[in-house]
């Protein structure tokens, strides 16, 4: 076997998968969030979003990923997914966070400030980074990509 099929683990992450910091970052919405259905139950769907800490920050071009449930078995908890989102798009100057069908790709671009925080580990998951909250963004809402170059039927969201 030749040295060019071996896995190579002895360099580090990318740094933009390196580990961020708890704290407050300007970030924004690097790609179009897609829906997917639950590992265990269908009927459950979330919305994944890709956030990139803005240029400036501390942890500069650093990834955090965020899961929203936003239909679920329980009512409560999907009632909480949606009004995460709905938060998150009001923070980030959505130009209506309330529309009764959100397309995914004028979400690409957002910006706001992202609170981050340890999520509690346990015995089988180690603790990691997720977003707590969301609040305006200092600078000007602006986005930072061209959101007219997207694709446009990346699907929607069904509230």
């Amino acid at each position: 076997m030749s040295e060019d099929n071996l896995l190579n683990f002895s360099n580090d992450a990318p740094r933009e998968f390196q580990d961020v910091i708890p704290g407050k970052y300007q970030a924004y919405i690097a790609e179009t969030p897609v829906i997917v259905a639950g590992r265990t139950n269908a009927n459950t769907m979330m919305v994944k979003i890709q956030w990139k800490i803005s240029k400036g920050q501390p942890c500069e071009g650093r990834v955090v990923f965020e899961n929203i449930i936003i239909r679920h078995e329980n009512d409560d908890v999907a009632s909480r997914g949606r009004g995460r989102l709905v938060e998150l798009l009001q923070k980030c100057n959505h130009e209506d966070p309330t529309s009764s069908s959100l397309q995914l790709w004028t979400m690409s671009g957002l910006t706001c400030v992202l609170k981050l925080g340890m999520s509690k580990g346990s015995d089988q998951y180690p603790s990691k980074i997720e977003v707590k909250g969301y609040e305006k963004s200092p600078v000007n809402g602006d986005r930072n990509v061209a959101v007219e170059t997207m694709n446009k039927d990346s699907g929607n969201i069904p509230f």
